[in-house]
């Protein structure tokens, strides 16, 4: 069988194999809208944004966080009123809403309606959201790649499917303006790219990498009297303040100053007691970051003191070594557009290092960098590989670990989260070692 016989089968096998999550999950999701008033009501969706919505149309924003003398997040108004509004739940149950108050407000009029329903919609809103990312890319980076093959890979990486069973917004407030941004972004419009980025501060911990790129960019070009590369990164800033600035300007406008200041508050009492406050325990192990699981796991007074400053080392650490990483980058003789998606690729490499709070949910903001390995990157360029194979671990990490979530449970499930959350580390910390030591090209990639 010759080596073209083996590329058809290839093609073939992939185009099945991206099928066959597709319907998978359709599948999930029919089986999931399905099940009992209680499930359903214990969904992301609707345990936290419906009910949030529900809350901001009785005109009470200031409900969705702590008041100032809380010390626990049980017993919350938050929590009290998921009660009230969600009778299907038991007492046994917990409700959290650690999302800025505009967010709420966005569901405010899907709120109106039943749970059932009100869950339905937002899935189909949000496979409709991610038919619109992929458009978007293929017609501008792509226009030769099957518009199917391209939206539908989105459900090969099992976090996406994850979204879309339990109603998370990652997609509306992670995959949609980064895609948008880099798109901008790649094409010079690096205002109007910051803006799009600055989006992506309703869910905070995913926009730490976003503005140490730039930032080292402009450091690097600095220092190198690059003054092209210093303009570029400076209007991506401004673009990105602006964009931060408006935003809370919007939710002081609409929400007023008290919701977006209890959500500030909320953000301080989640790190220090969301672990004791779970009525499933083990549930906490769906942390995937290093920060994250250590804050979970090591209990104590001392290890209260030192966390912090643990974790502040961990993230500082990974923002210098990425810093690097995009400086490399930047001083190679690798073509602009080479070096704009492989930007994109390695953008949340570290993010396992970096964030507290990640779920496994959050890591479907990786499928913008899969659509540029898999469909428009340059495969001649010695940047792809490294990138290629990031992709490929990462997306087999993370599905491993959601066969492991659905097999195991306690402490079995928590070790595997461990590793999970170290291989992402390792992978990521390899993609940019891997970056930093490819030697400068002789020319400028084609």
């Amino acid at each position: 069988m010759n080596s073209q016989s083996i590329g058809k089968y290839q093609k073939v096998a992939i185009r099945l194999w991206v099928v066959a999550s597709l319907l998978l999950t359709l599948g999930l999701v029919g089986i999931a809208d399905s099940r009992s008033d209680s499930a359903i009501q214990l969904t992301d969706y609707v345990s936290a944004f419906y009910l949030a919505g529900k809350i901001v149309n009785q005109n009470d924003a200031v409900s969705l966080y702590p008041h100032p003398t809380d010390l626990t997040l049980r017993g919350a108004p938050f929590d009290v009123l998921g009660h009230k509004y969600l009778p299907a739940t038991s007492s046994g149950n917990f409700f959290l809403f650690m999302y800025p108050p505009l967010v709420a407000l966005m569901f405010a009029p899907l709120a109106l309606l039943t749970d059932r329903t009100s869950l339905l919609i937002w899935q189909l809103a949000t496979m409709v959201l991610m038919l619109a990312a992929a458009y978007a890319f293929k017609k501008s980076e792509a226009v030769k790649q099957s518009f199917f093959i391209m939206a539908a890979s989105a459900y090969t990486l099992f976090c996406v499917m994850h979204n879309l069973v339990i109603g998370q917004i990652v997609v509306l407030i992670g995959v949609i303006p980064l895609t948008a941004g880099w798109l901008l972004w790649r094409h010079q419009k690096n205002f109007r790219a910051g803006l799009a980025f600055s989006i992506i501060v309703l869910k905070p911990q995913l926009l730490i990498p976003i503005v140490v790129l730039p930032v080292a960019a402009l450091i690097g070009g600095w220092l190198r009297k690059d003054q092209a590369l210093v303009r570029s990164n400076l209007r991506l800033l401004a673009g990105m303040t602006l964009g931060v600035l408006l935003i809370f300007g919007l939710q002081i406008c609409l929400a007023g100053v008290d919701s977006l200041v209890g959500w500030l508050r909320c953000l301080r009492l989640v790190n220090s007691v969301v672990v004791g406050e779970s009525s499933t325990p083990w549930a906490n192990h769906l942390f995937l970051s290093l920060p994250g699981l250590l804050g979970t796991t090591l209990n104590g007074p001392f290890w209260q003191r030192a966390m912090p400053s643990l974790q502040g080392g961990l993230l500082i650490s990974a923002a210098l070594f990425l810093g690097f990483t995009s400086n490399c980058i930047w001083k190679s003789g690798f073509s602009a557009d080479d070096k704009k998606r492989v930007s994109l690729v390695c953008l949340y490499a570290l993010i396992p290092l970096m964030a507290v709070y990640l779920r496994d949910y959050d890591y479907a903001i990786l499928l913008p960098a899969m659509w540029v390995v898999f469909f428009a990157m340059n495969r001649q360029s010695p940047l792809f590989a490294p990138a290629y194979q990031f992709i490929l671990w990462t997306i087999a990490i993370l599905n491993l670990q959601m066969i492991l979530f659905l097999l195991l449970q306690g402490s079995a499930y928590a070790l595997a989260a461990w590793f999970t959350a170290i291989a992402l580390s390792l992978v990521g910390v390899r993609l940019c070692l891997q970056l930093c030591r490819l030697k400068q090209a002789e020319k400028v990639q084609p």
